[in-house]
């Protein structure tokens, strides 16, 4: 199997199960980028399983305007998720959702459509 790579949009504890499986298995999943304003958590993070300074952001923007680098994104953050959802499936990126992420019927039926 092909090891799949990731970004991660938000540095919670589901966060932290993603960095954790991916140093436990490196033949499995690499974390590629990590986006989030908690600078402190997002570096520690980003230390445990050696994502490089070029490829840590501030926001889900930041991270998600770049070219496309990884198979998957996985939105850790409850605030503005649905958004970052929905752009990480424009982007090209396979999906993980972590969160409830849309509160209204025409972000589930966008979520859905993308």
């Amino acid at each position: 199997m092909e090891k799949a790579r990731i970004i991660i949009i938000g540095t919670g504890r589901n966060a932290d199960r993603y960095v954790s499986f991916a140093i436990r298995n490196p033949s499995l999943l690499r974390v590629s980028g990590i986006a989030s304003p908690d600078r402190e958590r997002r570096d520690f993070l980003a230390g445990k399983c050696s994502v490089p300074s070029h490829c840590l952001f501030d926001t889900w923007e930041e991270i998600l305007d770049r070219p496309c680098f990884a198979d998957g994104a996985v939105v850790a953050q409850t605030d503005g998720a649905g958004e970052a959802s929905l752009y990480s499936l424009e982007r090209g990126y396979h999906l993980r959702l972590e969160h409830p992420e849309a509160t209204k019927e025409d972000q589930c039926l966008g979520i859905i459509a993308a």
